[in-house]
């Protein structure tokens, strides 16, 4: 019988009431069968998503599985790249930039649900959901306080326009972030992908500086390495 200290808890239900014999691994609790043979977290996802028993999983399950995460990596990096653009755009058209960051951000979650779908992680996509709305939200919150900003850049800030961006920028940014970064490090624990944890930290500590300009550098660069997580996912056991 195997070691049950190879692996704690049941991929599904999470729970520890589980045992092994021969590879294949059994859950007392919900009842699922799942093998552990391979030496990686996305090895072990292709046999999570196809429910084995007794036999390997065929060459085409396999081939689906790579091709939708190979789906979610490219609709994942364009997405982010296309938000990117955004710093480019804004100074010239603050309504078009902010369409574009509604349409990156739209691809953004298809890409995690994705993601969330495959390695069976619905905390994932639950997380990432909740930096969505936050985000709908400061997108809006940029629109209603473009004239604040004119006007404070010709006239200077004064307190009200500087308690308007906090209560409807910093905060919900420093609250959507912290999500984000839940589900980029579940994304990074499942994927071996480190630059989305990278991302989500810069992203977090950015937006709770983002009253300093460092907070805005550091968004910056985690917009960077945000590009370079999605694009850096395998589409494929190694």
């Amino acid at each position: 019988m195997s070691n049950s200290s190879e692996i704690e808890r049941c991929p599904r239900c999470g729970s520890g009431n589980i045992i092994g014999y021969r590879g294949t691994w059994e859950c007392y609790s919900c009842g699922y069968k799942f093998r552990l043979e391979s030496i990686t977290d996305y090895e072990k996802t292709v046999k999570r998503f196809f429910p084995l028993h007794d036999q390997e999983p065929s060459k085409k399950e396999k081939t689906i599985l790579h091709q939708e995460l190979k789906t979610a990596k490219n609709l994942g990096g364009v997405a982010a790249l296309i938000g990117f653009f955004t710093y480019f755009i804004s100074p010239f058209n603050l309504y078009f930039s902010s369409f574009v960051d509604f349409i990156s951000l739209i691809m953004l979650l298809i890409a995690v649900s994705k993601i969330s779908e495959i390695f069976h992680e619905p905390k994932i996509r639950s997380n990432y959901l909740v930096y969505f709305l936050v985000g709908l939200f400061v997108i809006f919150s940029d629109i209603f306080l473009e004239e604040a900003f004119i006007y404070a850049l010709f006239f200077g800030f004064d307190l009200d326009i500087l308690i308007q961006f906090w209560t409807l920028v910093c905060v919900p940014l420093v609250v959507g972030t912290f999500f984000l970064k839940r589900s980029y490090e579940a994304i990074e624990k499942r994927t071996g992908v480190k630059s989305f944890g990278t991302a989500a930290i810069l992203y977090f500590i950015g937006a709770i500086l983002l009253f300093i300009a460092i907070g805005a550098i550091l968004i910056f660069i985690a917009d960077i390495f945000n590009i370079v997580a999605f694009f850096s996912i395998p589409e494929k056991a190694s």
